[in-house]
């Protein structure tokens, strides 16, 4: 990725990392790989006029990487994939929300959990 091409906010698919750390070792890509997000947020760029940039999980901050503007590419999101699974997962999740109302369980931090992992073993999730 050309370096005048990042942008403050953006989301960005690490490919490989030429500063600092080992790619496969980058806690940033790697908490973002098991939380199910498939991009890093770029917070901040030529970070001390070193022209590398600062990747985060969240755009607030927080866990993050150095990466050189080559080490990444701008994540094409796919809306329409993204918006069938979530519309998918909701719709599981309270239908097992209504067999905890119609059976009279009252709702419960515990009940919360169940009731999403009940839809996500329904989808097959381990």
């Amino acid at each position: 990725m050309k370096e005048q091409d990042v942008r403050i906010d953006m989301k960005v698919v690490p490919h490989s990392k030429t500063t600092g750390m080992e790619f496969q070792e980058c806690p940033a890509w790697n908490t973002a790989k098991y939380i199910n997000q498939p991009y890093l947020y770029v917070i901040e760029k030529n970070f001390r006029n070193e022209g590398k940039s600062l990747l985060c999980v969240s755009k607030a901050g927080g866990l993050g990487s150095f990466y050189n503007h080559t080490d990444f590419e701008p994540y094409i999101d796919i809306p329409d994939t993204a918006d069938a699974l979530n519309r998918a997962l909701r719709e599981e999740i309270s239908n097992a929300f209504e067999e905890f109302r119609v059976s009279g369980t009252p709702y419960s931090s515990f009940t919360i959990f169940e009731a999403g992992y009940r839809a996500g073993m329904k989808r097959g999730d381990k």
